[in-house]
């Protein structure tokens, strides 16, 4: 019995301290595009992409996002983040997968008020809003040149005197918080962000933004569970 233990602890080791086999990923020789200049985002990138194996490299170039400056509504957020994916791609020499990154408010009332209410006037709208909590949330589109894969972070909801900077005063949420006296950091949306203050900084904004990176990651990183060749098999 003790041959036999003792033979089963030197196997244990042996395979501890065996060489790991690579598995290849989707990922592998990849160069990752972040769509933005922001150091914030850059970092998140960085960091996110050093946990797949074989990725090639990160670059990173300005891309406009064509939404306002704070979007406000679902459908606005993700668009923000497919225009800045699709610009940062057309820009890079040789870009394999491009992430536009993308924050914003949204109400759970009605995730896309901002579109629904096109037609009312300034002031329904901000009566409109002022009746629902809003919720930040940071969305990634990942794009390999034909088709965009979302994530979405966590959410966290905004203080009711913020909101109204938001809303009343049309500030983005950087402004906001500065103005409501929750941070005197002007670059706070460059920094820890707005979710660090109220998480006590047990979650940044650079740390919520890597959750949004892994889950538009997702399909990319496992193709074949994703293709239409493959739901047709199940």
């Amino acid at each position: 019995i003790v041959t036999s233990i003792i033979a089963a602890i030197f196997v244990a080791i042996a395979c501890i301290l065996a060489p790991q086999k690579h598995e290849k990923g989707a990922l592998d020789g990849c160069v990752i595009v972040c769509g933005s200049k922001n150091p914030c985002k850059i970092a998140a990138v960085e960091q996110a992409v050093a946990q797949y194996k074989g990725v090639r490299g990160v670059v990173s170039y300005a891309a406009m996002s064509g939404v306002p400056d704070q979007p406000i509504g679902l459908s606005t957020i993700i668009r923000g983040a497919q225009n800045r994916a699709i610009a940062a791609f057309k820009k890079a020499a040789a870009a394999d997968i491009s992430l536009g990154i993308e924050s914003g408010l949204f109400s759970l009332q009605d995730p896309n008020y901002s579109e629904n209410n096109e037609d009312s006037s300034s002031k329904n709208k901000k009566e409109s809003v002022h009746q629902h909590q809003l919720y930040d949330i940071c969305i990634v589109s990942a794009f390999d040149g034909h088709q965009h894969h979302l994530g979405l972070s966590c959410a966290f909801e905004i203080p009711a005197h913020v909101r109204r900077q938001v809303v009343d005063n049309g500030l983005d949420l950087s402004a906001a918080a500065n103005a409501s006296g929750l941070s005197s950091d002007p670059y706070i949306g460059q920094n820890e962000g707005l979710i660090s203050i109220l998480t006590r900084r047990r979650l940044t904004r650079k740390e919520y933004t890597i959750q949004a990176i892994h889950m538009a990651l997702v399909a990319l990183d496992h193709p074949g569970w994703y293709d239409e060749d493959h739901r047709s098999r199940r």
